[in-house]
């Protein structure tokens, strides 16, 4: 299978799960944009974890453009 066909079947297959979850009642939250949204998905529970892995991405040569994906973890403590 080419890499293409790979690409585009995964994509189906995830439509279908996030289909599925959805209908489920099940699917996660992922925007919650204001503290309220938050409190009203997460007010009853004691404890939360989350799980905070980094993705990695390639980074553009352009420094301008770098700047755009820099998260400033590394920057030296003032």
């Amino acid at each position: 299978m080419s890499a293409s066909n790979a690409v585009r079947n995964q994509k189906i297959g995830l439509t279908i799960l996030a289909t599925a979850l959805d209908r489920l009642g099940v699917m996660q939250k992922r925007n919650l944009l204001t503290v309220d949204d938050f409190k009203a998905l997460f007010g009853e529970h004691k404890d939360l974890f989350i799980d905070a892995t980094e993705q990695r991405i390639q980074r553009p040569q352009d420094d301008e453009c770098q700047k755009e994906t820099y998260s400033g973890k590394k920057k030296p403590a003032l």
